[in-house]
C-alpha cells in the first residue's frame, strides 16, 4: 500500500510561520511526516506566503541543528546556523512538536555538497581532469571527508530523528552548484560526464589500488571535453549512457566509472551503521531525476535510475544498505513519473523500499488533478511512499493540492483509507 510520506521543509519555515501553526497545517494534509533541512547548501530562494519576507539568500555549509563540533575532523568542523547558534534549539523544538502532533520527523542533510568547507579545504574537494578544484563539492574518497560524513550521520542521530534523508551522498556532477554558472560553448552529453570526473589525489590513489590507469583515464576526458568544447564532438549522442561511455573504448575509464561506485557504496555502509548505532534509519536520495527534470519538468532519454552510475551510485548495492531509497521523480507527465518509478522498482529488487519524492508545483505540476494521476501511477507501481518537496518553496495553492490530491488516492496519516475502509 503506498501512503503519502513527509512534506520537505526549511527550519525557517517552521520558525517564521510558527513552529506548531506550521506543522498543524502540514498534518492536515494528510502526510505523514516532515523532513526538516537539518544541514544545507547556498542558494537563493523566492517564499510565496512567508509573513516576513519574500526573498532569502541562504549562506551554504550550514547545519541548522545544534552540532556536537567535537566529533568532526578539525579541519573540518561545522558552522552553526543563526537558528541554532544560540540558546534556542528550534529543531529539536520541531521534532517534539512534530511528535505531538503524531507527525514522522525526518532530518534531511545535505552531505557533500557543501561550499564552505570544499572552499576552506581545496585539499578535500573534487578535482577534476584539468586539475580545476570544485568551489562546492566535497570528494567521498577522501577519508577526512569520509569522517566528517559519519561525524554528521552520527550526530544527527543523536537528535534522534525517525530517519536521515541523505543528499549528496555521492560525487557531483559536472553542472550546477555554484553562483552564475556560464558556458556558451557546446558541452555534449559524454564530454559533460567526463568533466565531472574527479582526479583529485584520494581518488588516484583509489584508482591505483583497483589496477586503473588514471592518469590515461584524466588524458582521454581532456581530449574528449576539448573536443566538444570545439564543436567536434558527435551531436547525435543526447546522454551519457554506459553505452556511450563505453564507445570511446578504454577499460580503463570503465573501471575508474566502477571504483567511483565502490567509494560511495563504501562511504554509505559506513553512514548507515553510523546512523544505526544511534537508533535511526538511513534513506539515500539519488538526485539523478532531479538533475533530469529540475528545469522544465519535461526530462528525456533514458530512466534516472540507469544513470545512476553518472554519480557513482550503484542503486542496487546501495539499496542492501539502505532503509528506504528516495528518488526525486521531477516530472510533469504521469507516464513519464511511472515509467522512472518502474526502473527504479526494478533496480532496487526489492532490497529496500521506494520512495518517490514529487514536486507539486510548476513546472512539475498545475494542481491536485495531475498529482492526484501521479499518485495513481505509483501505487500502481507498488512506491512504498511519496514524498513533497517543498513546504517554503510552492504557492499555498499547490501546498493546499497534496492535501486534495492525498485525499482520495493515498491512506491518511491516521492509517485508514480514504473512503474508510482498511488498508
Amino acid at each position: 500500500m503506498t501512503r503519502a510520506g513527509a512534506l520537505y521543509a526549511f527550519l525557517d519555515d517552521l520558525v517564521e510561520e510558527g513552529i506548531g501553526q506550521t506543522l498543524a497545517r502540514i498534518a492536515d494534509l494528510g502526510v505523514r511526516g516532515v523532513a526538516v533541512a537539518a544541514t544545507y547548501h547556498t542558494a537563493k530562494d523566492v517564499l510565496p506566503h512567508r509573513p516576513d519576507r519574500r526573498v532569502v539568500y541562504r549562506e551554504g555549509g550550514l547545519h541548522y541543528f545544534s552540532p556536537d563540533f567535537d566529533r568532526y575532523p578539525a579541519g573540518l568542523r561545522p558552522k552553526a546556523s543563526w537558528l541554532s547558534d544560540g540558546s534556542a534549539d528550534p529543531f529539536t523544538e520541531a521534532r517534539s512538536a512534530a511528535a505531538q502532533r503524531g507527525l514522522e520527523f525526518h532530518a534531511w542533510a545535505v552531505f557533500l555538497h557543501n561550499s564552505r568547507l570544499a572552499g576552506l579545504r581545496p585539499d578535500c574537494a573534487v578535482r577534476n581532469a584539468f586539475g580545476d578544484v570544485s568551489r562546492t563539492d566535497l570528494c567521498p574518497a577522501s577519508d577526512e571527508v569520509a569522517d566528517y560524513a559519519v561525524a554528521l550521520a552520527s550526530d544527527l542521530a543523536r537528535h534522534r530523528p525517525d530517519t536521515v534523508i541523505a543528499e549528496s551522498l555521492h560525487y557531483p556532477g559536472a553542472e550546477h552548484g555554484y553562483h552564475h554558472e556560464r558556458r556558451f560553448a557546446p558541452l555534449l552529453a559524454v564530454a559533460g560526464q567526463l568533466l565531472g570526473l574527479c582526479f583529485c589525489g584520494a581518488c588516484l590513489a583509489a584508482a591505483r589500488d583497483d589496477g586503473v590507469d588514471a592518469q590515461a583515464v584524466a588524458a582521454l576526458a581532456r581530449d574528449e571535453v576539448d573536443r566538444s568544447l570545439a564543436g567536434d564532438a558527435d551531436p547525435r549522442v543526447k546522454e551519457a549512457t554506459w553505452t556511450a561511455v563505453a564507445a570511446l573504448g578504454s577499460e580503463d575509464l570503465l573501471g575508474y566509472l566502477r571504483m567511483r561506485q565502490r567509494i560511495v557504496t563504501d562511504l554509505i555502509g559506513e553512514i548507515a551503521g553510523a546512523l544505526r548505532a544511534g537508533g535511526s534509519r538511513l534513506v539515500f536520495m539519488d538526485q539523478v531525476g532531479a538533475a533530469k527534470g529540475y528545469a522544465t519538468g519535461a526530462p528525456t532519454g533514458e530512466p534516472a535510475a540507469s544513470l545512476a552510475w553518472q554519480l557513482g551510485v550503484d542503486v542496487a548495492q546501495i539499496a542492501r544498505l539502505s532503509d528506504e531509497y528516495a528518488a526525486l521523480l521531477y516530472a510533469r507527465d504521469p507516464g513519464r513519473v511511472g515509467m522512472e518509478a518502474g526502473a527504479y522498482q526494478r533496480a532496487l529488487g526489492g532490497s529496500a523500499p521506494l520512495r518517490a519524492v514529487l514536486r507539486p508545483m510548476a513546472p512539475d505540476s498545475d494542481g491536485a488533478g495531475n498529482l492526484a494521476a501521479k499518485l495513481a501511477v505509483l501505487a500502481a507501481a507498488d512506491v512504498a511512499t511519496v514524498d513533497f518537496y517543498h513546504y517554503g518553496l510552492a504557492p499555498m495553492a499547490a501546498v493546499e493540492a497534496i492535501g486534495q490530491a492525498v485525499a482520495g488516492h493515498l491512506p491518511e496519516r491516521g492509517g485508514e483509507a480514504a473512503d474508510g475502509a482498511a488498508p
